[in-house]
């Protein structure tokens, strides 16, 4: 699975970039993501934009960006070097990768009467998802909505 171990690879890389970081570099790079989060909107169509994307999320956060600033402007290193490592070193990851078969068959088998269903690609190492639903119930969740 190299794109696995890929992101595996820059996940560590970044981990220690995190973890190294002093608070100077940790400024500078809230300063400049506040820049860019308070920047106003230069036409029209970039409001419209950011509005139709709460719409379709169904969401319905049209001040995300003055609330994103909010959060930044407080914000500090060790509250994302804590948040890295009780949340995002955790271990569970996803992962969704197409892989071709490379042969000339049909990647669907007509098993049910005319119904065409997926064939699944079997890789070491990795879980078949047959249904999304029963996935989803067998997931551990991480309540992201809460702040340190």
């Amino acid at each position: 699975m190299e794109v696995n171990e890929r992101i595996e690879t820059f996940l560590d890389g970044f981990k220690q970039t995190l973890l190294t970081m002093n608070e100077e570099e940790f400024g500078e790079q809230v300063d400049g993501l506040l820049l860019i989060k308070r920047r106003q909107d230069l036409r029209l169509e970039d409001e419209f934009d950011r509005h139709w994307q709460e719409i379709k999320r169904q969401v319905y956060v049209f001040d995300r960006r003055q609330r994103e600033v909010q959060v930044l402007s407080g914000l500090t290193l060790t509250q994302v070097q804590e948040w890295y490592q009780n949340v995002w070193s955790a271990g569970a990851r996803i992962s969704v990768q197409v892989a071709g078969t490379g042969e000339a068959e049909p990647a669907w088998d007509d098993q049910h009467g005319g119904e065409l269903t997926p064939r699944a690609i079997t890789v070491e190492g990795c879980q078949v998802v047959t249904s999304i639903d029963e996935f989803k119930k067998s997931m551990a969740t991480v309540d992201t909505s809460k702040s340190g």
